[in-house]
């Protein structure tokens, strides 16, 4: 299929154009300038967050759209760029994660009220605001869980370790249950064992398949079943996340992470 992609100067834009990420997908990059060339199945918005309502009023209404996160600076933007299109998904890249789709299925298997999750985020951040950057991640992964009848008693930020680096979730479990606390960290290759089961912790299983691969290939026909394209979904991960409004820092640190071509 060909996306065009909005922002493709941008770090986050140059990570849709590397063909690990893109796989057999055409992208098509739309400059600043350009109007949205025809012949595309979706439009990826890689652009800075303040941007992302702009850049989505240049799409065609009912285009397939793919939205970094945050999906929008305050509800109604969110609200707007959500009733731009049946199908609009935003970047929440853990969710993708064939690692924890995985660790997902396996605490299907454990009675809920054995289950206490906790959801603890890490490491700097690129966009100097870590509600705008880890929020997104925490709620959609605590709405996730809370669909499958759990209780997430834990939904936070911890201050970055000396020396640290790199993002991290940890989903934690009580002692009694069988699943054991699980680390998600993109640059860690390392294997723990879950369960029985083998899962790599940079965001892949054996297929090798990326998070953002993931959401090329089933972003358009998950629907409103799977909570990683459900509308309604997206709109209660933003309406938590902004509930913390006063955490926000406005406008948003400039970062090389987003370009508006």
């Amino acid at each position: 299929m060909r996306f065009g992609l909005m922002g493709a100067s941008g770090k986050q834009g140059q990570r849709w154009l590397d063909p690990k990420n893109h796989g057999t997908h055409t992208i098509v990059p739309i400059g600043r300038n350009e109007s949205v060339p025809t012949g595309l199945e979706g439009v990826i918005v890689a652009t800075p967050p303040e941007t992302h309502l702009a850049m989505v009023q240049r799409v065609p209404r009912g285009m397939p759209l793919l939205v970094e996160k945050p999906l929008g600076m305050d509800l109604s933007e969110v609200e707007q760029i959500l009733e731009h299109s049946e199908i609009v998904v935003p970047c929440h890249t853990y969710l993708w994660s064939s690692a924890f789709q995985a660790w997902r299925g396996a605490l299907a298997q454990i009675r809920r009220q054995d289950v206490d999750i906790w959801i603890t985020m890490d490491g700097p951040s690129p966009m100097g605001n870590r509600l705008l950057d880890w929020g997104p991640h925490r709620e959609a992964l605590a709405d996730s869980l809370r669909l499958m009848g759990h209780t997430v008693s834990r939904a936070g930020y911890d201050s970055p370790a000396p020396g640290v680096s790199t993002r991290r979730v940890e989903l934690r479990s009580t002692p009694t249950t069988t699943v054991l606390p699980f680390d998600f960290d993109f640059g860690d290759a390392r294997t723990i064992t879950q369960s029985g089961l083998k899962y790599l912790l940079n965001g892949f299983l054996t297929d090798l398949r990326t998070p953002m691969r993931n959401m090329l290939n089933g972003f358009m026909v998950g629907g409103p079943h799977d909570p990683r394209t459900d509308p309604q979904a997206a709109w209660r991960v933003y309406t938590n996340l902004f509930a913390h409004d006063h955490e926000l820092i406005r406008p948003v640190t400039q970062s090389s992470l987003f370009s508006h071509t």
